[in-house]
């Protein structure tokens, strides 16, 4: 009975590693990898600035080789994007997939090992794209102030959200240190916009701030199609110091 126990473990154990051999055309023997146990998250987001997209995602230790699989809502197949296949980073751009900043996308990453991890995320450009403060020069001239904005396309960021959104403005608040004056809208799409104040006391010290703002998306989703506002810089009254930046973040 001894011998009959000791051949059936011997045979079943010989079943069982066979299982994890695979023979090459050359007659070598080479293991197999098995199904990895990893569990958890891969913690996977997108960085979206002004309608850039770059999807990044956590590494386990031993997973390489990632590729990024989405696809938008309403459709059941699942698109690589190309310049993640079997990718040995953390990090992919998907700007150009996620072009149509409407739609809502799924996006989930997978490796060369077999990891029990299928986390999936949802994206939708338009309300999950951070938008920069613009950039601007300024100066005031009498009782006008002259804001003249560098348009997101001339610094090499803009010509996705150019195109995206085409009811894009800058918005400026004009105010004195104790009380707002007022606000104006202009479009984001005249070139070489110079934004001129209503006339203002040149005694008096005004300020100004600007921010991109769309206003399509703001009267849906109020917390997004906004930036930050700039910095905020003052103006002295002629009877004052020369001009003067006040460097604050304000909200």
């Amino acid at each position: 009975m001894l011998r009959v126990a000791m051949f059936v473990v011997v045979y079943v154990s010989i079943l069982v590693a066979s299982k994890h051999i695979h023979h090459t055309k050359n007659g070598e023997k080479t293991h197999l990898r098995t199904k990895n146990s990893i569990t958890g998250h891969r913690n996977v987001r997108v960085d979206s600035v002004m309608l850039r997209h770059t999807v990044v995602w956590d590494r386990f230790p031993g997973e390489n080789n990632f590729s990024v699989l989405y696809r938008s809502k309403g459709t059941l197949k699942w698109m690589q994007i190309p310049q993640s296949r079997m990718i040995d980073s953390t990090h992919c751009d998907a700007s150009h997939e996620f072009r149509n900043a409407l739609l809502t996308y799924y996006i989930t990453v997978v490796s060369d090992i077999n990891t029990q991890v299928t986390e999936k995320i949802q994206f939708r450009p338009e309300l999950d794209t951070t938008l920069l403060p613009p950039q601007f020069s300024a100066f005031r001239h009498k009782e006008v102030i002259f804001i003249r904005p560098v348009a997101p396309v001339n610094l090499g960021t803009g010509q996705m959200l150019i195109e995206e959104m085409r009811t894009l403005k800058y918005q400026v608040h004009y105010y004195t240190p104790r009380k707002p004056i007022l606000s104006e809208n202009i479009s984001v799409l005249i070139h070489d916009t110079q934004i001129a104040s209503p006339s203002l006391d040149p005694s008096r010290q005004f300020c100004f701030r600007i921010r991109l703002f769309e206003p399509d998306y703001a009267a849906v989703h109020a917390k997004s199609g906004f930036s930050v506002w700039s910095n905020t810089t003052c103006f002295k009254g002629q009877h004052e110091p020369k001009s003067v930046k006040i460097h604050d973040r304000t909200a």
